[in-house]
């Protein structure tokens, strides 16, 4: 019983020591499995960090797919909806309603208008938004546009409607938007079109006017007077008297039904001064007139070569006559005096119609001229002067529509004294030479009766020919040529003298030396077949030219040298 009973506090031990063995080999196994999960719990930690990366980058793919997509969305939007207009409104035909009328792309439409929109804004002209959906007016435009064409204002036909006129003549009735200050917006004055709108003021009539006066008008007043032209006395007094007849005492014209319209034609050869007249006439009456003229413009002359009339854009020919014929009309109306209108050259855009010597563009500027002829009848103190060396050029119905035809002859002896005279009257003179003396001596020599005055001969292809003497080929600017060169002479011969014996004086040698050099050189002559044919039909003379022999210059004393102008 003791033996049994000892016992049981040994295997007591025993067991409390298994398992004390059995709890320290749990131990070690719990912490290696600690261990185990640490080891997974770190990898898994790194995989983690890992899957968190992707995720945000995954993310931000995501974001910018589905901005993308959001453009794309937007773009699509834009591409498939319906496109908003532009037109001008004409105003409610049912307020109450929102019922008006609008004007697009030329074409009158009725429709509604936006309940929102301050119809207080809406007057004729405005610029309005239309829906491409609707077709309602949905808005103003915010920034209306400011192009157009630039276009002349020519009549008031009421209120809110006008006549216009394009650059190149066409005409055409518009609206005048409300915003259009008509006060500004006069007569002739130039504006902004905008589709069939006025929608403002571009140049006002006066600065139009003035601006196409100092294009035109000559730059410095004339300073010819009738007293500085030699040799034309009848031809001056007809044209005075026609002119200022005309304008000074056109009751007269009234009771003996005569046409008013006092237009010149001066035809001629070259250099026997028709541009002088021309000059002369409008300053005779511009120093009559001159406190009426001179508070609106420098001078009365508007001078246009007609070369510079030729222009290879269509319309711009007859737009240019149209600014200087307004000018003048214009300058006359507003100054009631006499305006002259000069076309030098005319025959350039005058060239007579079907004869093969025109073509389709010149006929429209003989078309428009007519008609600007016709147009200031009306129109007291527009004068036309036109000038040409070759009147057989022009059309005829410029011809019928000038009163006064004129042609200004070649200076014959005695007419060729008189232009001496005037060109040297106040020119120095060299000692013991008096002005009849130099002036003789020179009209001599020119009008001698020698061979060393043949100028040329021409041979005609019908194997006859005509000797041309220097006496034929006088002319007004030959004389000033020859008178000019005569100073320069006598200058150079005075600058190599002390100053205290200047100036010696032009002498009747200076200017024989001038007529032999002018004449030789030819530069203002006919020398060219062409020319040389020109100057014959002039004369009458209508045989063809084969070819011509230079013969001034080349005879006494001088070895005779011939050539030909083919």
């Amino acid at each position: 019983m003791a033996n049994r009973n000892s016992r049981k506090p040994e295997e007591e031990l025993n067991r409390m020591f298994e398992d004390l063995v059995n709890l320290s080999e749990e131990v070690k196994r719990l912490e290696q499995e600690i261990k185990r999960l640490g080891y997974i719990n770190s990898q898994l930690g790194t995989a983690n960090q890992g899957l968190i990366a992707r995720i945000r980058e995954k993310e931000n793919k995501l974001g910018q797919t589905t901005a993308t997509l959001e453009k794309v969305l937007k773009v699509l939007k834009a591409i498939k909806q319906l496109p908003n207009y532009y037109a001008h409104f004409l105003g409610f035909v049912d307020r109450e309603n929102s019922v008006a009328d609008i004007l697009l792309g030329g074409q009158r439409k009725r429709v509604g208008v936006d309940p929102g929109i301050d119809v207080r804004a809406l007057l004729l002209g405005v610029s309005v938004v239309i829906s491409g959906e609707t077709s309602a007016v949905i808005g103003i435009d915010p920034n209306p546009e400011g192009a157009g064409s630039v276009v002349t204002l020519k009549k008031y036909l009421s209120d809110d409607v006008a006549l216009i006129e394009s650059q190149h003549g066409d005409k055409a009735t518009v609206y005048i938007s409300t915003g259009v200050d008509k006060q500004e917006a006069t007569l002739n004055s130039k504006v902004l079109l905008n589709g069939n709108f006025i929608v403002g003021v571009v140049e006002s009539a006066e600065d139009s006017v003035r601006q196409a006066t100092s294009q035109y008008m000559l730059a410095e007043v004339p300073d010819v007077s009738f007293d500085d032209i030699g040799g034309l006395d009848k031809e001056l007094e007809t044209i005075k008297t026609e002119i200022e007849d005309s304008f000074e005492v056109p009751r007269l014209y009234n009771m003996y039904t005569i046409p008013k319209e006092s237009h010149v034609l001066l035809h001629g050869l070259p250099g026997n001064g028709k541009t002088m007249i021309a000059k002369a006439i409008a300053k005779s009456m511009l120093d009559k007139y001159r406190d009426k003229i001179t508070p609106h413009a420098p001078g009365n002359f508007f001078a246009v070569r007609g070369p510079e009339l030729e222009n290879k854009w269509v319309g711009e020919t007859e737009r240019m006559l149209r600014e200087v014929v307004d000018s003048a009309a214009s300058l006359a109306k507003r100054s009631e005096s006499p305006v002259f209108v000069f076309f030098d050259d005319c025959e350039a855009f005058l060239l007579r119609r079907g004869a093969g010597i025109s073509s389709d563009v010149n006929m429209g500027h003989v078309t428009q001229f007519t008609t600007l002829l016709e147009g200031v009848k009306e129109i007291r103190g527009v004068y036309f002067i036109l000038a040409t060396n070759r009147i057989d050029l022009i059309d005829p119905a410029v011809i019928r529509r000038m009163s006064l035809k004129i042609r200004i002859p070649e200076p014959n002896k005695d007419a060729t004294v008189k232009i001496f005279r005037k060109l040297l009257l106040n020119a120095p003179l060299y000692e013991n030479q008096d002005l009849e003396h130099v002036v003789n001596v020179v009209v001599e020599r020119l009008y001698r009766d020698s061979k060393e005055n043949n100028f040329m001969e021409i041979i005609f292809q019908d194997d006859t020919s005509k000797t041309i003497d220097i006496s034929q080929l006088v002319s007004g600017k030959i004389v000033s040529d020859i008178v000019n060169r005569a100073k320069k002479i006598a200058k150079n011969r005075d600058k190599n003298l002390a100053e205290s014996e200047w100036p010696t004086g032009i002498s009747a040698e200076d200017l024989l030396e001038a007529l032999e050099i002018e004449f030789k050189n030819s530069e203002a002559l006919p020398t060219t077949k062409e020319t040389i044919q020109e100057w014959l039909k002039q004369k009458g003379i209508t045989k063809a030219v084969d070819h011509t022999r230079k013969l001034f210059g080349e005879q006494v004393g001088e070895r005779r040298v011939n050539y030909s102008v083919q």
